[in-house]
């Protein structure tokens, strides 16, 4: 059974009703989850190695462009890996963890990319990535309006052929398209579904939802669409999984979900 990582941050007050919730939840359902010290924000996916096709941990360079005037918050993913007993392999190449999405060697990235390597040039850089990663392919989607540039608020996979989408009010239609024409292009069926139309938090995305073996935790936000996701899950992935929920409003209101807060071996 796979362990869960998440930040010891979690305990402090400002996330310590969440905190209690996701440590019941996983007890009730028999999951395992472990809570690390020394990091410097909770936001686990990002800053920790990425895991190889070929079982290798890969750790990028975490220096966002989003976190430079902001350094006290860079945690040392390599160091919280070696606590763990993980050996990892370094590249000069930033890459949050949050901006990769991946499903049986194929990864979608956002254009963030492009914005954090300027030392490299665009089709150097999608080798150099898939070479470090073992990947077949890496497919390019535009970054959204937002300061993070992170595929996993925008796209999931559901499998080789498939992955789900957010809804898009109509104001963002010809980012949508965008969006949509890369996918089909590529051979994705995409399905959408509910989300909201909210630059400020991470209030109302779904799409951020934490997916291990089989199970897939789902965020609850004490909104409309809290029993629409289910339903909407549920019917795409029928019995794959067993689908949970739990109220993600506190760690939302800062900018991130349950992908976000997690990583695992």
């Amino acid at each position: 059974m796979t362990t869960i990582y998440f930040s010891s941050l979690l305990k402090q007050k400002r996330y310590f009703l969440f905190y209690n919730r996701l440590v019941k939840l996983f007890k009730d359902n028999n999951l395992n989850c472990e809570f690390v010290e020394g990091t410097k924000d909770i936001w686990m996916r990002d800053f920790m190695p990425v895991k190889s096709m070929d079982g290798k941990y890969i750790q990028f360079d975490y220096h966002p462009i989003y976190l430079k005037k902001y350094p006290t918050y860079i945690t040392n993913g390599s160091l919280i890996a070696k606590k763990l007993g993980i050996e990892t392999i370094k590249t000069d190449i930033k890459l949050d963890g949050g901006n990769f999405v991946c499903y049986n060697g194929k990864a979608i990235i956002t254009s963030r990319i492009f914005k954090e390597n300027p030392q490299y040039k665009e089709e150097n850089l999608i080798d150099k990535v898939k070479d470090l990663l073992k990947l077949n392919k890496i497919i390019i989607i535009e970054e959204e309006y937002d300061d993070y540039g992170h595929s996993d608020g925008m796209v999931r996979f559901v499998d080789d052929n498939a992955v789900l989408i957010n809804e898009y009010p109509k104001k963002d239609i010809k980012y949508k398209k965008k969006l949509t024409d890369v996918l089909e292009r590529e051979g994705l069926k995409y399905i959408e579904i509910p989300s909201t139309d909210n630059m400020t938090n991470a209030i109302g995305l779904y799409i951020n939802y934490l997916q291990f073996d089989d199970v897939i935790i789902v965020p609850k936000f004490n909104i409309k669409n809290d029993n629409n996701i289910l339903i909407s899950l549920n019917k795409i992935f029928g019995n794959k999984y067993k689908i949970l929920q739990i109220d993600c409003t506190e760690i939302a209101k800062d900018g991130g979900v349950l992908n976000c807060i997690s990583w695992q071996l």
